[in-house]
């Protein structure tokens, strides 16, 4: 998600092609931040509830969307752990996550992560 953001793959491929020679702002690497961005992390299983922790990390908001399983206790420890960060000024924003419909999820978000069986 952090390469998607900050364009790599536009400037490594450029850059394997010796097409790249200086650096401007207005070439296609400036990119944009991870931090403050709202991601949609569909499928809140081992695998999303793992990518939910290191979003927390980079203080984006989290919209979840499962329709198996919501696991209530974990988003709540989740939001209290994100709360006291922004309480003791570790965070600039107050940032927050929740269960949403997949529609608010889809339409809310910077980002979108799927964790879902190959089957679904």
């Amino acid at each position: 998600m952090g390469a998607l953001a900050r364009k790599l793959w536009s400037a490594e491929h450029l850059t394997r092609e010796n097409r790249w020679s200086y650096w401007h702002p207005y070439l296609p690497f400036l990119g944009d931040e991870v931090t403050g961005k709202t991601v949609a992390i569909i499928g809140t299983g081992r695998i999303g509830l793992a990518l939910i922790k290191k979003c927390t990390g980079f203080d984006m908001n989290i919209l979840c969307f499962d329709p198996a399983y919501e696991n209530h206790d974990y988003i709540k420890a989740i939001q209290e752990m994100k709360d006291m960060r922004f309480e003791r000024g570790i965070s600039r924003e107050r940032t927050s996550i929740r269960y949403t419909t997949l529609h608010e999820a889809l339409c809310g978000a910077d980002f979108i992560s799927l964790h879902v069986p190959a089957g679904a």
